[in-house]
């Protein structure tokens, strides 16, 4: 089961995976780690972005032409789109990598990225190049989460900080963002499923640290190691394998409108 586990969390291809297993993602409510996108895209760009920062500091000639963070910048746009084409491309990763595009844009121009006017040039680019996409479930399921999460920013600002504290302010923005991002994307699951996850804001705070922190960048590291050995490379991508077939079952634990669904949403969306 691992090479299929490692085809959904790196390339996104989850027609392999088990029904159960698929099942049980999508009453966890961590179905969006099963699909290249943001948080992909965050993580590769973000090393690649430190790495190359790194690797021009000997160099004072290239820092003459660009400064580091530019370099960096640049590396972690490459990177990413060459990750984007091989994983390829879904709606989801085109919408995360464009919305990388205009921010490495907008700092070598000086200006500062605006997030709905990112979010809408994404669409609409995606809509030209690929008018099909605006009728998929990932296309829907991603634009909509991401307006969530920047309409719960701008409520946050408005209405001030968490307590202080990391531990405290970490627990308050994981639960508030994926409370955001479960809520916009509620009508569509709704609509596509007829249930939705109860549990996915307290799901998400146990299961951000773990993905992003341990099981993502471990399913990255392997698949730069299998030119080299695909011995280590299988040893590595086994460690979140693993972890990820011990996920509970969750049979019974999701949400179903007891209406039509029409019904149900008409009275959700106010």
């Amino acid at each position: 089961p691992f090479p299929r586990l490692f085809e959904a969390l790196v390339l996104g291809e989850k027609t392999a995976l088990s029904p159960e297993l698929r099942r049980t993602f999508h009453h966890l409510g961590l179905s969006h780690f099963l699909a290249v996108s943001g948080l992909h895209l965050a993580l590769l760009a973000g090393l690649v972005f430190f790495l190359v920062k790194a690797l021009v500091a000997p160099f004072p000639r290239l820092l003459l032409w660009w400064p580091r963070q530019y370099w960096g910048l640049c590396g972690a746009v490459l990177l990413s789109g060459l990750y984007v084409l091989l994983s390829g491309p879904s709606p989801s990763a085109l919408r995360a990598y464009i919305m990388l595009l205009v921010f490495f844009a907008a700092h070598l121009l000086l200006r500062e990225p605006r997030s709905l006017d990112t979010l809408a040039l994404a669409v609409l680019a995606i809509l030209v190049l690929c008018p099909k996409a605006v009728g998929t479930l990932s296309f829907r399921l991603s634009v909509a989460a991401v307006f969530g999460l920047i309409l719960a920013s701008r409520l946050k600002r408005r209405w001030g900080s968490w307590p202080q504290g990391r531990c405290t302010s970490f627990v308050a923005d994981v639960t508030f963002y994926s409370l955001a991002a479960t809520l916009s994307t509620a009508p569509l699951l709704l609509v596509a499923f007829g249930t939705v996850s109860p549990l996915a804001p307290l799901t998400n705070i146990l299961a951000l640290p773990v993905f992003a922190g341990l099981i993502l960048p471990l399913e990255l590291l392997a698949s730069l190691l299998v030119p080299f050995d695909h011995d280590l490379a299988t040893k590595v991508a086994s460690l979140p394998g693993r972890l990820v077939s011990s996920l509970p079952a969750t049979n019974g634990l999701v949400l179903s409108p007891p209406l039509p669904v029409g019904v149900f949403l008409l009275g959700l969306l106010p």
